[in-house]
């Protein structure tokens, strides 16, 4: 005869533990159909007993509550939804029209030759050497030249921005001196 230690007894009791649990959900996660059984619902009302009606003062009487499921049924838990607006809703508010953005040139410097003015601008890393109606960055039209500014036409909205070039090194020099007469 074996002697059956402690050790042993507990995992022979936890198989069989382990036996019925899956034994028992098996049992439970069958349909009633699976298992041969006929399942007839039926809803009935609990009858009241009739209450004798003593001659009292008349409690107004309160509608009875409908049930929540009731309630649940008669409202759409999940509408459509859908990101456009409604039907015959106007938007409320209109889009902005478009703005020109910010000019993305710097003045550099120029050079005057042979009667021709050529314009250096710099946008980011990038360095231009411009003349008057020529097209930068393939929207910028660099289209007059008056004073200390540049104008510029953003092709796509048809609108103007300035830049003022202001020559720090033709503001910088002092006036020529004329020498003096007679010497």
């Amino acid at each position: 005869m074996s002697h059956v230690t402690g050790i042993a007894w507990r995992r022979i009791l936890l198989l069989a533990a382990l036996a019925g649990v899956v034994v028992w959900s098996i049992r439970i996660s069958r349909t009633p159909q699976e298992a041969g059984e006929m399942v007839i619902a039926v809803h009935r009302r609990p009858e009241r007993a009739p209450v004798p009606r003593a001659p009292t003062v008349q409690t107004p009487t309160r509608p009875e509550p409908t049930p929540r499921l009731h309630l649940a049924m008669q409202r759409n838990l999940f509408p459509q939804q859908s990101w456009e607006a409604p039907a015959g809703v106007a938007a409320a508010v209109p889009a902005p029209p478009p703005q020109i953005p910010p000019l993305p040139f710097t003045y550099v410097g120029r050079w005057q030759a042979d009667g021709q003015t050529t314009y250096y601008l710099a946008a980011g890393h990038q360095v231009y050497s411009a003349q008057l109606g020529q097209v930068l960055d393939q929207d910028w039209l660099l289209s007059a030249a008056q004073g200390q500014e540049l104008e510029f036409v953003y092709s796509p909205l048809q609108q103007t921005r300035t830049l003022r070039i202001g020559d720090p090194l033709a503001q910088n020099q002092p006036p020529a001196r004329s020498a003096p007469a007679g010497h």
